[in-house]
């Protein structure tokens, strides 16, 4: 298990608390963090990357940015507001050693049956996407963490999340066993293997439900 989940699940209370990304990991492709101003600098409709800040994330569909307290975040209505990465990227998962995905998530109540994409990479509406969503159940009392790989059907709902809660999810594959892992403020709490190879081309990654042409 990376260093940083045990990090994060170390202080867990305290779920903003800096960590040196750069310490574990070189090959990281992109990081936001807002409460940093070289990745937003408080207005405006871009983001920057910060591992390669020559890189943007343009903010689509005008969430407004919380200022308060420690959190500096946006808040997305989960309808079209969204970021992309102006960069397109490929996977072919069968060629990749590890791969890792991770962010803060306060999901707000939602009705039954909504679909709120967390992030992933896909733009165009294709099938050769990843992407990750929570997905109320019919009943409205149900945030299940949907994991879709090559396809708008979800490949598996692992676990739950609290409405209103600041919780840290994380997914990863280690290649070395082909096993795709959850986690949940740093504590696994699904793994399964997929039953296919993940392909995608030329996309970009996104943050929330961004709507591009790719």
């Amino acid at each position: 298990m990376p260093e940083f989940f045990s990090a994060v699940h170390a202080t867990g209370s305290i779920p903003f608390t800096a960590y040196n990304w750069a310490s574990w990991d070189t090959d990281m492709r992109w990081r936001l963090d807002f409460s940093n101003t070289t990745c937003y600098s408080g207005s405006g409709a871009t983001a920057y990357n910060l591992k390669t800040t020559t890189e943007t994330f343009p903010i689509t569909g005008g969430p407004s940015f919380n200022t308060s307290g420690n959190a500096k975040y946006l808040n997305f209505d989960g309808v079209n507001d969204g970021m992309y990465h102006n960069v397109l990227n490929s996977y072919n998962l069968s060629n990749a050693y590890y791969w890792v995905w991770g962010f803060w998530v306060r999901v707000a109540t939602a009705p039954g049956n909504t679909i709120m994409t967390l992030s992933g990479i896909d733009d165009d509406g294709s099938v050769d996407l990843i992407k990750f969503q929570i997905r109320v159940n019919s009943l409205g009392n149900s945030y299940g963490l949907a994991i879709c790989l090559n396809s708008t059907v979800p490949t598996v709902t692992p676990t739950t999340l609290t409405p209103n809660q600041w919780t840290f999810v994380c997914f990863e594959q280690n290649f070395l066993d082909a096993v795709f892992r959850t986690f949940i403020n740093g504590s696994v709490v699904h793994t399964f293997t997929p039953s296919t190879t993940v392909n995608v081309v030329s996309e970009y990654y996104t943050v929330g439900r961004a709507i591009v042409t790719g």
